[in-house]
């Protein structure tokens, strides 16, 4: 497999999105080493410059076109054309990872990702979908938008049996559906890679009692659109970090994976929550995004994490770190359905502080054993992480 073109929201600045790709990239370069990239964004720009010194690829601009006018602006740009010259002659297209298909955030979105697998189709190059996360879908358009690229796919993966269920409601019935795992299972840690360790004193990270704290903003945007009480849900937050810190001896360490947004800045939500706390003096803010495969490393010192984006809770579960979810939205809680009683789904609804901590303690009375477990588990996740690179290769051309 010489030719590999893989899309999604890289380079825009979502560290989740980026651990994704470097998974693949680096499974991908094991199994083909002769194999090369393209990678459809948005920004192809911060793609190149994030990793084309250390894979073989090239970013191609990809926008939606939503309109008749947007089409023809694309033709005479010759935006179009340079998305179709990329993909052609490839051996495999992948959309995906993360969670793609999804009509509740913008149909433009959506038409933009899903174009693409029609481009794709139309030069003879296989399309897989790549452990992809689906939903919400909240409109009869989106599910025939989904419905359609679905059923002309030649493989699809997906990241959880959720997802394979909805794909099957709306009417996928042509092409089959293997549940497999997020391949950021998969991505390894690079420790220290970005001075973590400096923003943290080495007496903490000695003794182990950190928990990891990654809030968003998408945690007042509510499931469905509605507002809901975004003093109540930073309060609560707030009074969790400090009985962590006065009744488990916990330092709360918070991380944004995502900067610079206006509407979608985790800092924002951190100062928030720190402006809250009586305990703010024994919090630690970390500025800026790690890189992922140092967050990979972070997360197995971290003794618990609690996370609204998924993939701090993805990758705490990589490590074995026990964690709590904070639940906006479905696919939180699909995941916390995959780990059992190593993670506790917080309801945003009747979040609750002293349930949170409840989970906390009762999950010291047998620590080691119990997180010796959830390594185990996560281990069985990384080999259904890779069994992806299997299923998708069978539609790769010969």
């Amino acid at each position: 497999m010489r030719k590999i073109v893989i899309s999604g929201w890289y380079g825009c600045g979502n560290l989740g999105d980026e651990a994704i790709l470097l998974a693949m990239l680096d499974t991908f370069r094991e199994r083909y080493p002769d194999a090369r990239f393209v990678i459809v964004s948005e920004v192809p720009e911060q793609v190149e410059r994030d990793y084309a010194g250390l894979y073989p690829l090239r970013g191609v601009a990809q926008r939606s076109y939503y309109s008749p006018l947007e089409f023809a602006s694309g033709l005479l740009s010759g935006a179009l054309p340079r998305v179709w010259s990329a993909i052609a002659g490839a051996d495999l297209f992948l959309l995906g990872g993360g969670g793609l298909l999804r009509d509740n955030t913008s149909r433009r979105n959506l038409v933009r990702i899903l174009d693409e697998c029609t481009i794709a189709r139309l030069l003879g190059v296989p399309v897989a979908f790549f452990a992809l996360g689906v939903g919400p879908i909240r409109t009869a358009w989106g599910a025939r938008l989904i419905r359609r690229a679905a059923n002309r796919a030649a493989i699809i993966t997906v990241r959880d049996r959720a997802s394979a269920e909805l794909l099957h409601s709306i009417g996928v019935a042509s092409t089959p559906i293997r549940v497999t795992a997020d391949p950021a299972f998969l991505l390894r840690g690079e420790d220290g890679a970005d001075g973590l360790r400096r923003l943290i004193p080495e007496r903490l990270l000695a003794e182990g009692r950190l928990v990891g704290v990654f809030p968003c903003e998408g945690l007042f945007w509510g499931d469905r659109g509605e507002p809901v009480e975004r003093a109540r849900i930073l309060g609560e937050i707030a009074s969790l970090c400090d009985r962590l810190v006065r009744r488990t001896a916990l330092t709360p360490v918070f991380m944004p994976l995502r900067t610079g947004v206006v509407g979608d800045d985790d800092l924002v939500v951190v100062d928030e929550i720190l402006a809250r706390m009586e305990t703010r003096p024994q919090a630690i803010r970390v500025p800026r995004v790690p890189p992922p495969k140092a967050l990979r490393s972070m997360m197995a010192r971290f003794r618990y994490v609690v996370g609204a984006r998924l993939h701090s809770l993805i990758l705490a579960a990589a490590a074995g770190t026990p964690l709590i979810g904070l639940d906006y939205e479905p696919k939180v809680r699909h995941f916390l359905g995959t780990v059992g009683p190593h993670g506790f789904l917080a309801d945003l609804g009747d979040l609750s502080a002293a349930r949170c901590t409840a989970f906390v303690e009762d999950y010291e009375a047998g620590y080691e054993s119990r997180r010796a477990g959830f390594s185990a588990l996560a281990a069985e996740r990384a080999r259904a992480a890779l069994t992806t690179f299997d299923i998708v290769a069978e539609a790769a051309r010969e």
